[in-house]
């Protein structure tokens, strides 16, 4: 029973594993025959994803770090996948020339989630932060921009681009499985 079971869970995270691959293939295809930024922001974000998913799955452990992962690796995930989110969407809907104080504000505040997520790698915790803390406020920021994400695309949908609609859905998604 326990052999079937391993069995059903490795099909299911290899195809999951390809369908990712295929994707983040056929999207550099995009951004090299396009030449938009935008899908090579959402190539890093999707592989962001596909390592938080990794980490947290149990199979970095089986594969990579039989010792134990190194705890940290979820929050530098966390935070280098909301700042390339924000930066497809901002990228994606041209925020940039509509709106470029929110562009730069929003810029700021995802690049300070990497940051902090990097830095969480090598530290216990974060300067000025209590320890307890730390890890919540990364979390946090990937939450806001995940909300960001909505928003934007949901405005930039009524204001007329028809597009935006399937990011707001997307990320509506992604934040309710969460």
């Amino acid at each position: 029973q326990w052999g079937k079971y391993l069995l059903t869970q490795r099909t299911w995270y290899g195809i999951f594993l390809g369908a990712i691959l295929a994707l983040c293939i056929y999207n550099t295809f995009l951004t090299v025959t396009l030449r938009d930024v935008s899908y090579l922001y959402y190539v890093g974000y999707v592989l962001c994803l596909t390592f938080g998913v990794i980490l947290l799955s149990g199979l970095a452990e089986e594969y990579l770090w039989p010792e134990g992962k190194p705890a940290p690796l979820v929050l530098a995930a966390t935070g280098s996948g909301t700042f390339l989110s924000v930066g497809f969407v901002n990228h994606f809907l041209r925020i940039r020339e509509s709106h470029p104080v929110m562009y730069w504000v929003s810029t700021g505040i995802s690049g300070l989630a990497m940051t902090m997520g990097f830095i969480l790698i090598g530290a216990t915790k974060l300067p000025f932060v209590p320890d307890a803390y730390s890890a919540r406020l990364v979390h946090f920021m990937a939450i806001e921009g995940g909300l960001y994400f909505v928003v934007v695309s949901l405005v930039s949908y009524l204001r007329g681009i028809s597009h935006a609609r399937f990011l707001a859905l997307s990320m509506m998604c992604l934040l309710t499985s969460v």
